[in-house]
């Protein structure tokens, strides 16, 4: 009897060290505050046809990185006749530095009730206010007073 409750105590030990080693991880991943996130995340400012500006942009850190990806995965695709009709708020692109590719191009439109986007022709989405449409705009807000506080200077 006594062989099986030592057994119990080295097995609840070694769970409980792998529990400790797996919670510091994630929080090690979810933070990395001297790395730079894994995507470039860039918000511009349109300027007419498809002339768009990055020059007074900043790279979104990881908690805006974050906000902005979940908020895509979670965004419901529409038509694309529920689309704003007006130019675009703002254009985000979405890359990996080491590659020099833009993976994601998006047209942004804030409205009250969320945030619309349109990537290329075919993908419509919405980001309703409820579901994180109002913390991408406020993101998205940010970079554009960045914008517009250059035109000023």
């Amino acid at each position: 009897m006594k062989g099986n409750k030592r057994g119990y105590q080295v097995v609840i030990a070694i769970l409980a060290v792998v529990a400790v080693a797996l919670a510091a991880g994630n929080v090690y991943f979810l933070t990395r505050p001297d790395e730079p996130p894994d995507y470039q995340v860039v918000i511009g400012v349109p300027k007419g046809g498809d002339a768009v500006d990055f020059t007074q942009s900043e790279i979104l850190d990881h908690d805006e990185t974050r906000t902005v990806i979940f908020g895509l995965i979670g965004a419901q695709h529409v038509a694309e006749s529920d689309l704003p009709t007006e130019d675009p708020d703002a254009v985000m692109h979405i890359s990996v530095p080491e590659d020099g590719i833009i993976y994601y191009h998006s047209s942004i439109w804030m409205e009250e009730d969320g945030v619309w986007l349109r990537s290329g022709d075919r993908l419509f989405q919405y980001l309703p206010n409820d579901y994180g449409g109002e913390e991408m705009a406020q993101i998205v807000q940010k970079q554009l007073d960045l914008g517009a506080k250059s035109f000023i200077e």
